[in-house]
């Protein structure tokens, strides 16, 4: 007997057996039907799924039927069994030591999801990397291990496998997905690349979901990566770098990224679930491009550039007081929760930085030796070599922060001397020689220190970032006494990486940054590294290794191109000019006396001379005047370097110190001091001789501290005035006053 169900398909009767027909459907149905012999046109029968090759014992029908066979009529509903499975994502890499789930789905007979949820049994196939896999599917790469790796899912006897690669993890420790996004994410190495895909609304607003490929970092540190590609999920999808407190959605967090429409953009997040905040973009930026993140105390600056040698900071630097320990590292958000986006990364490097102080530099080939300016030298072009270590000035340097990821290294040979280590013009060849050269700004004199995992550090030219080459002693591991400072490719030669150590004994700290508000015949017994006269005119007999740095009092118009052509035919002109200054007070009628049109008519032509720029010296750096000036220098594209500063309160060193603080997180700009001394206003001498030697004892090394402060200037009034004498720094007769030799000495 045979009868063709339209949703099961052909049964075959097996065996009839005391009025009992069995069949068996070619779709795995077994059903019996139990009829009256009185009724043989006509049988009611029950259908039911059951294994194949099982018989199914069914009591006689009482009630109504199910299915009719003698007319075919339809059953209300289908039955469904497993009858395949996948596994996925397909095409994936991992990194070593990081996890990822897989999923695992089952299909019925006509290619419909299971309805019910299916217990699947997960395994790792052997003969792979040797990673491990959880109940739920979540897969371990193995540490140090790579290769192809498959696992399989299996259900009810079905199985289906999975192979993906395994790779090197790189420089990362950890891969997180942040803020739970919908699609999990996932990064591999292979060859100096990092592919990361991320899922994920965005990166902004108060709280994130996106992929991070991170390591630890405690204390100052910075990232650099070149962003090779990233794919159009969003406008605003994003890859970067970024350095992050905490795995939490609304952590505090600082990042740049490149996004598809061409932008850069610097970003942080300063306090836990609050807002995101953009701190500054670069527009029309092609990919590939760089990006650089740096971390000094709480402060973090961002950069980008096309070449990853000439780099071009993102608004200014940003404070963010996140813990001592973060994670760093790589980040792709789609922008879009229900796609991936799969962005590629290389040239990535992470670097611990040293904290700004004074150290002696020794090296691990030459134990109880250390760094030594031949000859306590001054003069440009001063050798540099290795010398029995002692406590005196010559072995002692100045590493100093310069908030890109560069440091300066200054020599203290002389207390009051701007030379610094120098690569020779920035040369970077094997067996170029260093030495000590008068400070002129140039990338000759910035250095990148590499950790190398033990304590020491490789000490890198900045004009070598990225290479091997390496500051060295002649002479191999053993270089011996008097053996002489050069460049020199990296070979893990113990001559070749350096210990910060403590120079063993009171130092005086450096006049790099201190400077005088005064006038030529004034220098000489304060020792300052700068001074201005409130003048664009340079004075003559400037002693040596003293900067002069031009101002422009006030602007009154540009009739004739007066002022253009005196700031660039006369001004930019003068021997030694790095930067000038901005007008003096122009929010008073007494000085400057300008409107904010006028101070950013006149600014454009300031600008013009290419030279780093000082905002104006408004008499309050946070009033309304000062406030509109920044904001419209902003609007118009105006370029201003770093935010000038005059204080006159009264004996209040912490509030000096806090309106310092307080004008660098207004601006975000670096900050130079460039008049401040503690005064009495009702010229009644209340603050005392003692009182303003305090003053200066106190904040001077406050401001030698703060990495944003890049110049301070006192203002020495004269010993008679009756609101500052007590801030004099000389006598009538021309020798210091106690004010004056304790401001020499720093």
């Amino acid at each position: 007997m045979r009868w063709k169900h339209p949703n099961f398909g052909q049964t075959k009767a097996r065996r009839i057996t005391n009025g009992t027909i069995h069949w068996r459907g070619l779709d795995r149905l077994e059903s019996r039907c139990i009829f009256s012999v009185a009724v043989p046109a006509t049988a009611y029968c029950g259908m039911l799924r059951v294994p194949s090759q099982a018989s199914l014992a069914v009591s006689r029908l009482a009630a109504a039927p199910r299915i009719q066979l003698a007319t075919g009529t339809r059953p209300p509903a289908r039955s469904q069994y497993l009858a395949s499975v996948s596994v996925g994502p397909l095409n994936i890499a991992l990194a070593d030591h990081t996890s990822y789930r897989f999923i695992a789905a089952g299909y019925d007979q006509w290619g419909k999801p299971m309805l019910a949820q299916l217990a699947f049994v997960w395994s790792v196939l052997g003969g792979g990397a040797g990673g491990t896999i959880a109940a739920d599917g979540t897969y371990t790469a193995p540490h140090s291990q790579t290769g192809v790796e498959t696992v399989q899912a299996t259900f009810g006897g079905i199985s289906k496998t999975v192979a993906f690669k395994v790779t090197a993890a790189g420089i990362f420790a950890t891969d997180n997905d942040i803020g739970l996004p919908g699609n999990a994410g996932h990064y591999s190495y292979d060859s100096g690349t990092y592919t990361v895909t991320g899922g994920g609304s965005d990166i902004w607003g108060t709280t994130d979901q996106f992929n991070f490929a991170s390591i630890p970092l405690n204390g100052d540190g910075v990232i650099i990566a070149r962003v090779r590609s990233l794919q159009n999920t969003d406008t605003w999808a994003k890859a970067g770098v970024m350095f992050r407190e905490s795995f939490n959605g609304g952590s505090r967090d600082a990042y740049v990224v490149m996004t598809p429409h061409n932008q850069v953009q610097f970003a942080d997040r300063a306090n836990t679930g609050a807002a995101a905040v953009d701190a500054g973009d670069a527009t029309g930026v092609a990919l590939p491009v760089w990006v650089k993140l740096v971390r000094q105390g709480s402060g973090i600056t961002g950069f980008w550039s096309s070449n990853g040698t000439i780099w071009n900071q993102l608004g200014g630097a940003v404070t963010v007081n996140m813990a001592s320990t973060v994670s760093v590292g790589l980040v792709t958000s789609a922008r879009n929760n229900a796609l991936s986006n799969i962005a590629t990364f290389d040239n990535v490097s992470v670097n611990s930085q040293p904290a700004s102080g004074v150290y002696r530099l020794t090296t691990r080939g030459r134990q109880g030796m250390a760094l030594d300016v031949e000859g306590w030298g001054n003069a440009n072009g001063t050798p540099v070599s290795i010398y029995t270590a002692n406590h005196t000035s010559n072995q002692q340097w100045l590493v100093q922060a310069q908030g890109d990821g560069t440091y300066k290294i200054y020599a203290y040979s002389g207390q009051n001397s701007l030379q610094m280590l120098d690569d020779n013009n920035g040369a970077t060849a094997n067996g170029t020689a260093v030495t000590t050269w008068e400070d002129n700004n140039t990338l000759a004199q910035r250095w990148i220190f590499v950790p190398d995992g033990t304590g020491y550090w490789r000490i890198v030219p900045a004009n070598a970032a990225g290479t091997l080459q390496t500051l060295e002693l002649k002479g191999g591991n053993v270089a011996g006494l008097g053996a002489r400072a050069d460049i020199y490719t990296y070979a893990g030669g113990n001559n070749q990486v350096f210990h910060l150590d403590d120079p063993g004994a009171p130092v005086i700290l450096p006049s790099y940054k201190k400077g005088l508000a005064g006038y030529a015949n004034e220098i000489g017994n304060i020792h300052p590294s700068w001074f201005y006269t409130w003048g664009g005119d340079e004075p003559a007999n400037i002693p040596a290794n003293v900067e002069f740095v031009p101002m422009a009092w006030s602007y009154y118009g540009n009739a004739n191109n007066n002022f253009s052509n005196w700031l660039n035919n006369t001004v930019k002109k003068q021997p030694g000019v790095k930067s000038i200054l901005g007008f003096n007070e122009p929010d008073s009628s007494s000085q400057a006396n300008l409107s904010v049109a006028q101070a950013l008519d006149g600014w454009q032509y300031l600008q013009s001379t290419g030279l780093p720029l000082g905002s104006p010296a408004a008499v309050h750096a946070d009033d309304q005047w000062m406030r509109d000036f920044m904001a419209g220098a902003a609007a118009r594209n105006y370029r201003v370097d770093y935010v000038t500063i005059h204080w006159y309160g009264g004996n209040d060193p912490n509030g000096f110190i806090n309106y310092v603080d307080y004008i660098h997180n207004l601006y975000n700009k670096p900050v130079w001091v460039t008049e401040f001394a503690p005064a009495d206003w009702s010229g009644q001498h209340g603050v005392s001789a003692q009182q303003a030697y305090d003053f200066m004892h106190q904040v001077l090394p406050a401001l030698n501290q703060r990495s944003y402060v890049q110049r301070y200037s006192w203002f020495s009034a004269d010993v008679n005035d009756a609101a500052l004498g007590q801030a004099a720094l000389y006598n009538h007769d021309g020798s210091l006053t106690p004010l004056g030799q304790l401001y020499s000495r720093s």
